[in-house]
């Protein structure tokens, strides 16, 4: 900040997750680079209401199923996700608006993300599906091996199902 000469424009706080902010002070919050089970952590640690944060922008490294799940548990709407690559890596990134109420989601949408779904013809999205596949498919074959009936098994199963319901091959 002092090196671009920005120190009367940017405001610097050290604190636990959101603790530093104050009411009304930023209506949108933005989280990156860390798990979503990390940031549902920070985000649900503080009352976001009485805050005034009315939009949240995440981009989660991994658990953006939990994210999406427990975000629309806590009153939280995904308005709209984007698939990004950069360096090797697909990354998304996931915007949600206050909704004062309960907007769960099912399984699948956890999964498949249900604003993503609605692009399938979406190259990223392709991509991203088949990478999904190709990791539960390995991750359902180990649990087969290693711990047939178990419930990690069928929820790999399960989330399995849902990318290969996709059938993103129809948009080929």
């Amino acid at each position: 900040v002092r090196r671009f000469r920005k120190e009367e424009k940017v405001e610097l706080r050290l604190a636990e997750g959101l603790e530093a902010l104050k009411p009304n002070e930023a209506d949108t919050v933005t989280i990156a680079g860390m798990s979503g089970e990390r940031m549902v952590e920070i985000l649900l640690a503080v009352d976001l209401e009485k805050l005034g944060v009315s939009r949240i922008i995440v981009q989660p490294n991994s658990d953006q199923v939990e994210l999406r799940q427990k975000m629309t548990l806590a009153g939280w709407e995904v308005v709209h996700e984007r698939l990004v690559a950069c360096g090797g890596r697909m990354y998304v990134v996931i915007v949600l608006e206050a909704a004062g109420e309960d907007h769960s989601i099912t399984q699948d949408d956890a999964w498949v993300g249900p604003i993503l779904k609605n692009h399938p013809a979406d190259p990223l999205y392709r991509a991203w599906c088949d990478v999904m596949r190709g990791l539960l498919t390995k991750r359902v074959n180990g649990l087969s091996r290693g711990s047939p009936g178990s419930i990690e098994l069928e929820k790999g199963r399960a989330q399995l199902a849902a990318f290969e319901a996709l059938d993103t091959d129809k948009t080929s």
